[in-house]
């Protein structure tokens, strides 16, 4: 999922997202492409970690 999905589905803004990726602080990603992705598995599994 994008950037923008898992935002929408942690109920966060993108910008969070961004600012946990560059501090290694949300869910897991992957860079393919030039595009960062997140698994939705490893988005659940954050959320759930974290009482998203």
């Amino acid at each position: 999922m994008s950037t923008k999905e898992a935002a929408r589905f942690l109920d966060v803004e993108e910008v969070t997202m961004r600012a946990w990726r560059a501090r290694r602080r949300g869910p897991t990603f992957h860079r393919i492409g030039g595009r960062y992705v997140y698994m939705a598995s490893d988005v659940l599994a954050w959320a759930r970690a974290n009482d998203r």
